[in-house]
């Protein structure tokens, strides 16, 4: 996709976005459909020749994971409860890693989007025609409250990423991430395999597998503070 041509409403909210993220990954951004875009997309130019239709890139911290950090993820998540919630009724759906949201659709109730593009690098933001014009200043209190949770962080993103990985080669972080993996594994008495402790079940290994990266990322979370101490004194 190429550049330009947002309608005033969306073009104020890339603006915002741009304000309160001015490091954040331009790659997966677009606007004007490609070839590849259906002649009904809202990425295609309307009567006034603009589009409806912006999207945008999820590394909202600078990050290059194509999905984003966790912490862009969370970002993502707060960026489009303020665009539901817009007061002036600008917004109309969003589509985001196979979920799509409508305005007209139970308030917004989130459900399956089967579309072929799973909008994973992106989050697909769209306005309402008939408010296209709107260019009043776009409220975002829930990014911003998220924003002054995170003002204090003392590094960008790859910058911790990069002392992460160090720290978890270290014979301390072996260490403690061992400890993390002890106490959500058990053994099948049946089978003596090991399974991750969720109420002894049995799953299938890709459910384990996603289980256990969110059990592990929430307990590393839950101990950011000590974990980025001992990052720190291990230079």
């Amino acid at each position: 996709m190429s550049w330009g041509g947002l309608n005033p409403a969306l073009t104020v909210w890339r603006n915002a976005i741009n304000a309160r993220f001015p490091d954040r990954g331009l790659a997966s951004d677009g606007a004007v459909a490609d070839e590849f875009h259906s002649p009904s997309s809202r990425h295609q130019p309307d009567a006034d020749g603009t589009v409806d239709a912006f999207d945008c890139d999820v590394n909202f911290l600078g990050s290059n994971r194509p999905q984003g950090t966790p912490e862009e993820r969370r970002i993502c998540e707060a960026l489009k409860l303020d665009f539901e919630n817009d007061p002036h009724g600008r917004s109309i759906l969003w589509i985001h890693q196979r979920v799509i949201a409508n305005a007209t659709v139970d308030d917004w109730r989130e459900r399956e989007y089967t579309g072929d593009s799973p909008h994973d690098k992106h989050i697909h933001f769209q306005s309402r025609q008939n408010r296209e014009h709107d260019d009043r200043p776009w409220p975002m209190p829930r990014t911003d409250a998220l924003l002054r949770e995170t003002e204090d962080l003392p590094m960008k993103q790859d910058d911790f990423d990069k002392l992460m990985t160090s720290w978890a080669r270290s014979r301390a972080g072996r260490d403690a991430l061992h400890e993390v993996m002890r106490s959500i594994v058990e053994k099948d008495p049946a089978t003596g395999e090991e399974n991750l402790r969720w109420g002894g079940a049995i799953r299938t290994q890709n459910q384990r597998r996603d289980q256990q990266t969110t059990t592990i990322t929430r307990r590393i979370d839950a101990r950011a503070d000590e974990i980025l101490a001992a990052v720190r004194d291990n230079g």
